[in-house]
């Protein structure tokens, strides 16, 4: 009797635990649909965009090119407009995190630059250069992969880069 007793004492406990579990997870999902619904709309002038514009969903990004999860998680999303075929599109914003500068602000802003210059396509060649060459975690580029020589990589020369990385409205962008 006693044994039967204890494991209908432990499968209650086990079955409130679960339902605790749930409900904590069914009150994240709210959480997360509610900030889907509160982030800033796609827009083709302002966003950086892979893939069809007009998809019908579009996975926004808000990345930080030292950010060493980021750079892991890049080839996800490239793996998803792949399977989905047009079905998706990504969005990447730039959100350089303070305690990776120096490294995070001057890559975010040579990424716009490079949006800028050269375009979208360009934007995005220089973002996975970016992360394929960043040491991470703030420790910027190496010498021979440097924001510059990414960006020729691009096609956009260092002095247009230098140029417009001085521009005001971008920094602040």
């Amino acid at each position: 009797g006693r044994d039967a007793a204890g494991e209908r004492g432990q499968t209650r406990v086990g079955q409130r635990q679960q339902q605790a579990a749930q409900a904590t997870e069914a009150q994240r999902q709210t959480q997360l649909q509610a900030k889907a619904k509160s982030a800033r709309p796609v827009d083709t002038k302002l966003d950086h965009i892979r893939g069809k514009a007009s998809a019908e969903v579009s996975l926004i990004e808000y990345s930080d090119f030292e950010c060493p999860f980021c750079k892991q998680f890049h080839a996800t999303p490239k793996a998803l407009l792949d399977h989905y075929q047009g079905r998706v599109n990504w969005v990447l914003r730039n959100f350089p995190l303070s305690f990776h500068n120096p490294a995070a602000q001057k890559e975010a802003l040579a990424a716009e630059c490079v949006a800028q210059v050269g375009g979208n396509e360009a934007y995005w060649k220089y973002a996975d250069a970016l992360f394929a060459s960043t040491k991470s975690n703030g420790g910027g580029l190496p010498e021979d992969k440097s924001t510059d020589k990414l960006a020729e990589a691009t096609g956009v020369s260092g002095a247009a880069l230098a140029k417009c990385m001085n521009d005001d409205a971008l920094v602040k962008r």
